[in-house]
């Protein structure tokens, strides 16, 4: 069994959802907003955890319990960029300016 899981302090064939790799044998614990992550912060998030922050910032790595921030849309509760020339945006395209 190859990896030392800290928050469970275990040892486990992989690192599990709210954990990441830590070095080479070693999962250390996500931010407690991610389900899986590549880092410690909540700015390390790679998917969001289903209660309470539902939508992932997709820039920012980050999951936000309200709506999707500004110059960015929701896409399927992902936030994604609006187009460089959008304030605001319902879509990735300058034509979907608001």
């Amino acid at each position: 069994v190859p990896y030392h899981d800290l928050v469970a302090d275990a040892c486990v064939a992989s690192c599990p959802d709210g954990t990441y790799l830590v070095g080479t044998k070693t999962c250390g614990g996500c931010d407690t907003s991610c389900l899986t992550c590549d880092g410690p912060t909540a700015n390390d998030c790679l998917t969001c955890k289903a209660t309470g922050a539902t939508f992932y910032v997709k820039s920012d790595k980050q999951c936000v319990s309200t709506t999707c921030p500004g110059t960015t849309y929701d896409a399927s509760s992902t936030c994604i960029d609006c187009h460089p020339s959008c304030l605001d945006c319902n879509g990735p395209t300058e034509e979907d300016c608001d």
